[in-house]
């Protein structure tokens, strides 16, 4: 089975710092096995909105329903990237933040 990268980004996301709480977008490589690029974007969303969950600093907002854009599907990467947790990449979400 072959291993896919998919890279998503959304947006509208609070970020929780030491200064206070802004509205956010971000973009995440997931790395899963799937026999079909579409079964890999699903696993792939699945895998970010989890992680989105377990992390304390983000906060979705409620009013808006987080959507999450492919950006690109890579199919037969070494498997050995499924070993990798790379890192959200935060940047700021023009002309919104949250008090």
């Amino acid at each position: 089975m072959p291993v896919f990268r998919v890279m998503l980004s959304g947006n509208k996301i609070v970020l929780r710092t030491d200064r206070g709480e802004a509205t956010h977008g971000f973009v995440r490589n997931e790395y899963v096995y799937a026999l079909t690029s579409e079964v890999a974007i699903e696993k792939a969303k699945l895998k970010a909105m989890r992680r989105i969950a377990e992390n304390e600093a983000i906060v979705a907002l409620a009013d808006t329903p987080l959507e999450l854009t492919v950006d690109e599907v890579e199919a037969n990467v070494p498997f050995w990237k499924l070993t990798v947790n790379e890192s959200f990449i935060f940047f700021p979400h023009e002309g919104e933040t949250k008090a």
